[in-house]
């Protein structure tokens, strides 16, 4: 088995230095991969994260630059409905605070995952002239990494504080009622 990597979009810019979203969104399909496109089965992950894995949040796949690990319970990685979720509480070192300054200011605009494929964790089809791989078991996590240049576009990553959460969680509540 080889580890593979995929990336992924859309940083929200706000306050703070809560950074939460989602790493892998379900069924969508992942930019031209040289010769194909990708996508992520709902549930994919699930036997992965049920062996409790040492997952990092790092930075451009960069070990050096470890920002949250779930063994040391500072980054949260679950899978709901929508997809693969993050949350970490960046740090307050320097390249995490450079890191940071740089979500805010638009430079780094992506989300990515490493991660390797069961054993006959996928199926392809071809649709058109396009080739379509469907990962339907991942068998290790190895990251979630923010990153300058996405594969998927179908993600979201924030930046917010306390307030900004429960302000969020307010508008939702006020949204559904709606």
């Amino acid at each position: 088995m080889k580890n593979e990597k995929r990336f992924n979009s859309n940083f929200t810019n706000l306050t703070g230095r809560n950074v939460s979203g989602y790493a892998v969104v379900y069924n969508a399909l992942s930019k031209n991969l040289g010769g194909f496109k990708e996508r992520i089965a709902p549930g994919a992950f699930d036997k992965a994260l049920k062996n409790n894995p040492d997952i990092v949040a790092i930075f451009n796949h960069d070990l050096n630059q470890v920002l949250a690990r779930t063994t040391s319970k500072t980054l949260a990685v679950n899978s709901d409905k929508r997809g693969l979720t993050f949350n970490f509480e960046m740090p307050d070192v320097s390249y995490g605070n450079d890191i940071l300054e740089s979500i805010k200011r638009g430079d780094i605009s992506g989300c990515s995952f490493e991660f390797r494929v069961a054993p006959g964790g996928e199926h392809w089809q071809k649709v058109g002239s396009l080739n379509i791989r469907t990962i339907t078991e991942i068998s290790d996590i190895m990251d979630v990494s923010l990153v300058t240049r996405p594969a998927y576009d179908d993600t979201s990553v924030s930046v917010r504080s306390l307030q900004d959460e429960k302000t969020l969680k307010c508008k939702k509540s006020m949204y559904w009622m709606a």
